[in-house]
C-alpha cells in the first residue's frame, strides 16, 4: 500500500471519528494528571500502528500489539475507546484491521496536544506569569 494513500485515510477516518467524540467528556477525562499520563504513554505505545502495510500486510502484529496494550494499561485504554464511541473501533482492533491502530494513535495524539501536556504546559506559564508579578516581576 502506497504510504500516502495510508496515512490520508487514516486522517480521514480519524477526522470522522473526532466528530462523534464528545470534546468535553474527553477533556474532563484529562484533567486528570494520572489519565494525562497513561494516554501519553498509551499514545507512545500506539506509534508503531503508523506503520504502513506491506502488500502482504500480515495483522498477526497487530493483534500482537494490541493484546500487549490491552495487558499493560486495561483500564485507561477501555476509557479512551468509550470516549472514541469505541465499540467498532475495539472490534476492528481485534481483528488486526490495519486502519485501527493508525486511527486510534491519531486521534489519542490529537487529544494530548489538546488537552494533554499542552494544556498541562499552558497552566505552568499562566502560573509563571502570576508568580512573577507577585514578585513585582510584571508590568501593571
Amino acid at each position: 500500500m502506497e504510504k500516502s494513500v495510508f496515512y490520508r485515510e487514516v486522517a480521514h477516518r480519524t477526522e470522522c471519528l473526532q466528530m462523534s467524540v464528545s470534546r468535553m467528556a474527553v477533556a474532563r477525562w484529562c484533567d486528570s494528571p494520572e489519565h494525562r499520563e497513561a494516554l501519553w504513554q498509551i499514545c507512545r505505545d500506539t506509534a508503531a500502528f503508523m506503520v504502513p502495510p506491506a502488500e502482504d500486510g500480515e495483522p498477526a502484529w497487530r493483534k500482537a500489539l494490541w493484546a500487549r496494550l490491552q495487558e499493560t494499561s486495561p483500564d485507561a485504554l477501555r476509557q479512551l475507546l468509550a470516549l472514541s464511541g469505541g465499540a467498532v473501533l475495539r472490534k476492528q482492533l481485534a481483528r488486526g484491521e490495519v486502519y485501527a491502530g493508525a486511527v486510534l494513535h491519531s486521534l489519542l495524539k490529537s487529544w494530548l496536544s489538546q488537552y494533554g501536556r499542552g494544556k498541562e504546559r499552558m497552566r505552568q506559564a499562566a502560573q509563571g506569569v502570576t508568580s512573577a508579578r507577585e514578585y513585582g516581576g510584571g508590568t501593571g
